[in-house]
């Protein structure tokens, strides 16, 4: 792309398109890329090494607005799991720190949603879903959103 990186017309997409999927094609296999492509607001991601039938099933995916990275892409964001707090791939539901209501949060985080659509959706003030998203951080000790989409992918609130 001779006039922007993929990312920033990423970036761009979603602030002027907020509902468009932008799906990240790349041969680049690296964490950085994937969790960077995350926080832009790609929604699928995949490696032109995966070429087959993973790039059919993510753009269907995405077709249904679900968030969607193919299994190798999963696999560099997850690499270093530990050193976040996420120590086992079990559900949300057994981490007593999260409510239900923060669980629901985080899984409309994981798929795209600001704030603002999120209390819209919850039919709760922006002020309250902005306090949400800060105690799940807090609670949780992330630091971005994307790590809070890698955590929901992590327990399986979303699927990868």
């Amino acid at each position: 792309m001779p006039e922007l990186s993929g990312l920033e017309a990423t970036r761009r997409i979603r602030r002027l398109l907020p509902a468009t999927e932008v799906l990240i094609f790349t041969m680049h296999e690296s964490r950085t890329l994937v969790q960077e492509a995350l926080a832009a607001g790609a929604r699928g991601f995949v490696l032109k090494t995966e070429v087959s039938r993973q790039l059919i099933a993510t753009v269907k995916k995405l077709a249904d607005h679900v968030l969607s990275y193919s299994a190798k892409a999963s696999e560099v964001v997850m690499e270093p799991v530990q050193p976040n707090g996420f120590t086992s791939a079990s559900t949300v539901m057994e981490n007593p720190a999260l409510t239900p209501r923060e669980c629901e949060v985080v899984r409309l985080i994981a798929a795209g949603k600001t704030c603002k659509e999120i209390a819209a959706a919850l039919n709760i003030s922006f002020k309250t879903a902005d306090v949400h998203r800060t105690n799940i951080l807090r609670k949780l000790k992330l630091h971005n959103v994307a790590e809070v989409v890698r955590y929901a992918i992590h327990v399986r609130l979303v699927d990868p």
